[in-house]
């Protein structure tokens, strides 16, 4: 009786290192089988919300199959820096490009290309004081107004005077075009100028424009210097 029990417990015994042996083996040979190439892709570690300039921080790398990698993720993390978010980004799931945009692109619209702290301001212009058409977006002008001035609390009489308003400020369209075309000639019907110009500054433009004569001087490319110079006047003109 003591002899069935032990050949029993034996042949338990056998079966289930018979068993594990069979399972190990499968294992070993399916991940031998498995040749399932993994890629790289970004994914935001929490859901983030529209119009949100990102950070890489906010993203991390996440190991998937290549065949179910989309065809516009994005895998290289360079494409997330000074990018805003187009559309909400879901934590966990795969970045597209599609659903950021970088400042300057054109084809997103003009309140892309703003900087953090301006703001799109436009002026009418004419032929003399928008340079005669030949102001074209991306380029940097000054401007000068041209406005009666008081000159003191005492006394009503005003007194004529230039001076600068704004320098070395982004032109951002012409008309209503974004685009800077090399190649076009002047355009003489041109009637407004769409400028970058910081927040605090904007009234002092709109006074100019709107009680006074603004002109636009065109600058270099390379010239980023601004200039101290006194207002003129009637008075210091004739002295």
């Amino acid at each position: 009786m003591k002899t069935n029990k032990l050949m029993l417990l034996s042949a338990i015994i056998f079966s289930l290192l018979a068993a594990y042996g069979v399972y190990w083996y499968m294992g070993d040979l399916e991940k031998k089988l498995d040749t399932t190439v993994y890629g790289r892709v970004i994914v935001p570690k929490e859901t983030i919300a529209v119009n949100t300039r990102v950070t890489r921080s906010m993203f991390e790398y996440k190991e998937v199959p290549v065949v179910y990698i989309h065809p516009n993720a994005v895998v290289d993390a360079e494409e997330i820096d000074e990018a805003i978010t187009k559309a909400m980004l879901i934590s966990g799931e795969q970045l597209l490009s599609d659903k950021l945009v970088k400042q300057g692109q054109l084809g997103d619209g003009l309140a892309y290309q703003i900087k953090q702290g301006h703001r799109a301001l436009t002026i009418p212009i004419n032929l003399v004081s928008g340079i005669a058409g030949l102001v074209k977006p991306g380029d940097s002008v000054d401007i000068i107004v041209t406005i009666d001035a008081q000159r003191s609390e005492n006394q009503q009489d005003t007194v004529l005077i230039s001076t600068y308003v704004l320098q070395n400020i982004l032109v951002l369209a012409a008309d209503n075009s974004l685009q800077r075309k090399p190649n076009e000639p002047s355009d003489l019907e041109r009637r407004t100028l769409t400028l970058e110009v910081r927040a605090q500054d904007a009234p002092k433009l709109v006074l100019a424009s709107e009680e006074g004569s603004i002109r636009l001087l065109l600058r270099s490319p390379v010239d980023k210097d601004n200039v101290n110079v006194s207002p003129a006047s009637l008075r210091t003109f004739l002295q």
